[in-house]
């Protein structure tokens, strides 16, 4: 039986901002979650998968056309977000000009540029979640389905693109496979931006979808305004197999918000202590309104847990501009008050700033820096308004009065306003140093490829 090759293209265009430059060229290299749900569902089917990463292995256009040529796979799929794109529509018109009949599928957040995929060569795209969607398609390259009878998939046939109706979403997650880990090499990666990473780490959700409905967010669309959580026993047998199984020491989650039901979040933590995994630390994305009045001990019980940095996307403190993205303008003020339990608890805190929404101005991002030195978190991030497709500002956006050149500059003085405060740098080898005096080493290598970001 053939075989099916997924890929992952690195990103290594960062002119979209400084924080890209920061992040991926000198700090982050995440295994692929959502990949690694693919191979589960694929396999499941029976059918072995290969996989090639760029970013911890660098292979050009050529040879993996020469790869393709070899192994004659079922299908080549290629895992697509809006940053790679343009690389992944280059990729698919070499291919289809050396092996015209192979077949290519797209998948991933980028998959809304549907049209641009299929105008160059792509022969299917996969929309939204994909684990069943995926096999129905193993299932029509193995001649047991016909095209039209797959959920959730865009194609072009005869010229004219077909969009066959939405898939529905999995009403259970605790029903889809682990992600098979063995697929990659855990040690190979690493996330340095996350300043108390211990490695081997791992990446994990444990809910999909989102509550809030901010302008500048995609989620809603993707997600239908549906949010959906996996059990507590099921986040914590996968959490077993990758501590004994996989030696893993550290686990970033990237649910869009981590804990919205508190009664989860407390039987999360409960569980996660009965467990007794002294080595076992992680982070996880909060929303300033999601512990709600239960903050304190909600916090604490987070910490006895393992959870030793929370970062937050404030966006603005800025009301009339919160009002505009669909944000609540007390966010802000319940920001304070969790920073300042989170600092006397000792859990690291980062918040992110975006600069160039509607009504944005000087005085605004002064505002935004004001509120950042006032605030104290461990660390910020001050990011250029990047337009999601499917966000609600995509479609409506008016500029803000600021070009794309003049928002870098200002998030880059904004971010070295931040880092070049001495109180500010202490205060993050002051948490390096008592979490571990070895994490307390790895902050030469933060401070070096801050050069980079502040330049």
């Amino acid at each position: 039986m053939k075989k099916i090759l997924l890929v992952s293209l690195a990103m290594d265009k960062f002119s979209y901002s400084a924080e890209g430059r920061f992040k991926f060229k000198y700090m982050q290299r995440r295994p692929l979650l959502g990949l690694l749900y693919i191979f589960s569902a694929i396999e499941s089917r029976g059918v072995e998968c290969d996989f090639l990463d760029q970013s911890i292995g660098n292979f050009s256009v050529e040879d993996l056309i020469n790869r393709i040529n070899i192994q004659d796979y079922l299908f080549v799929g290629f895992y697509a977000q809006l940053l790679v794109k343009d690389k992944v529509i280059e990729y698919i018109r070499a291919i289809k000009e050396k092996c015209l009949d192979k077949n290519i599928i797209v998948g991933g957040p980028g998959y809304l540029c549907y049209e641009e995929f299929l105008d160059n060569g792509c022969d299917i795209v996969c929309r939204g979640e994909g684990e069943l969607t995926i096999t129905e398609i193993v299932d029509y390259m193995q001649g047991k389905k016909r095209i039209e009878e797959i959920d959730g998939i865009v194609y072009k046939r005869n010229g004219v693109i077909n969009y066959n109706k939405d898939r529905e979403l999995i009403s259970n997650l605790d029903s889809v496979s682990f992600p098979l880990w063995h697929k990659v090499d855990i040690g190979l990666y690493y996330d340095y931006s996350v300043l108390p990473m211990q490695k081997p780490f791992a990446v994990m959700i444990t809910s999909r979808g989102c509550l809030f409905q901010c302008a500048f967010c995609s989620s809603p669309f993707l997600w239908r305004n549906i949010f959906r959580s996996r059990s507590v026993e099921n986040v914590i047998q996968e959490i077993d197999i990758l501590v004994l199984r996989h030696g893993i020491r550290y686990i970033i989650f990237q649910d869009d918000v981590f804990g919205i039901d508190n009664n989860w979040l407390k039987e999360f933590c409960n569980s996660l202590i009965s467990r007794g995994y002294r080595n076992l630390r992680w982070m996880c994305i909060l929303h300033p309104l999601t512990l709600k009045k239960e903050s304190c001990s909600l916090i604490k019980l987070m910490k006895k847990a393992g959870c030793n940095l929370f970062t937050f996307g404030l966006q603005s403190a800025n009301p009339l501009i919160l009002e505009k993205i669909g944000r609540n303008p007390i966010e802000p003020r319940a920001l304070k008050d969790i920073i300042k339990i989170a600092n006397r608890l000792g859990i690291m805190t980062s918040v992110d700033f975006i600069l160039g929404f509607p009504l944005e101005t000087k005085d605004t991002v002064r505002e935004n820096i004001n509120f950042a030195l006032n605030l104290k978190p461990h660390l910020v991030n001050f990011h250029p308004l990047l337009l999601e497709p499917g966000s609600e500002l995509e479609r409506d956006y008016k500029k803000c009065g600021f070009s794309e050149e003049e928002l870098l500059r200002l998030c880059s003085s904004a971010n070295r306003e931040f880092y070049f405060k001495i109180q500010n740098i202490f205060r993050i080898m002051k948490f390096m140093f008592r979490e571990n005096v070895f994490l307390f080493l790895k902050i030469a290598k933060f401070f070096v490829a801050l050069r980079y970001y502040l330049k």
